[in-house]
């Protein structure tokens, strides 16, 4: 078995365990911030009434919420991730805002989409680049299934860009969020996972290299709440 099998199989198990109360945990986690930030993501897409996006990593659909609204009613979300039980809960939260209709819940893997190429107006990631075993693949797969001309956003974790806020903030990643997550979920082995694997992740920078290297065009990013996370956007031009 590859590494890249074994980060996946393990993934997988621990959004299954924490999927039920991932909801409330990030909200907590995060002071209400990550809607600010998946509001802004979104808004980096470019998307209108009536197109058609896909969100890779959907987890719950909290992003799949918001380009719902974007899209509207002649509009098309298709939300993908490869676990079951998030994407259950995604689904309950969708039937709750009676927006069904615009969201397709798929099942599959980030690094091997079952959809044609140039097929999408848009497609986004948040925060799922950090826990994808081949994150070039994913992002190869990205660039395949938009249009050219469409927008790829790529929503992530960062290291804050101020040494004075960085040792409060990684104070906080490695002794509060474990502590916060476990208590709330009852697995705080899952929780020292996220916080090892954000202060792991790449740099912005080395994350637009990459980006720039599978083929995206024009690749920026912007950095939110002290660089604490990042939205990088690239073009599909062919």
């Amino acid at each position: 078995m590859s590494p890249g099998v074994g980060k996946e199989e393990r993934v997988r198990s621990m959004f299954s365990s924490i999927a039920e109360r991932y909801d409330l945990t990030n909200a907590l986690l995060s002071f209400g911030l990550h809607r600010w930030w998946r509001s802004f993501a979104v808004q980096q897409l470019g998307i209108s009434s009536g197109s058609s996006v896909i969100d890779i990593c959907s987890g719950t659909g909290d992003l799949a919420v918001g380009l719902a609204e974007a899209v509207g009613d002649s509009g098309k979300v298709t939300a993908v991730d490869f676990c079951g039980e998030m994407i259950e809960v995604g689904r309950r939260k969708i039937t709750a805002r009676s927006i069904e209709k615009r969201v397709e819940f798929v099942e599959a893997n980030a690094e091997d989409l079952p959809f044609p190429a140039d097929h999408f107006d848009g497609v986004i990631m948040g925060f799922g680049a950090r826990n994808v075993a081949h994150l070039d693949r994913a992002f190869g797969e990205m660039l395949r299934v938009i249009k050219p001309g469409a927008r790829a956003v790529c929503l992530e974790f960062a290291g804050p860009s101020s040494s004075l806020f960085g040792h409060l903030y990684r104070f906080y990643l490695f002794e509060m969020l474990p502590l916060i997550g476990g208590f709330i979920t009852g697995d705080m082995d899952s929780y020292k996972y996220l916080a090892e694997s954000i202060d792991r992740f790449h740099h912005p920078e080395e994350l637009k290299e990459m980006m720039e290297k599978i083929g995206f065009l024009n690749v920026r990013y912007f950095g939110l709440t002290c660089g604490v996370v990042t939205v990088h956007v690239g073009k599909k031009t062919r």
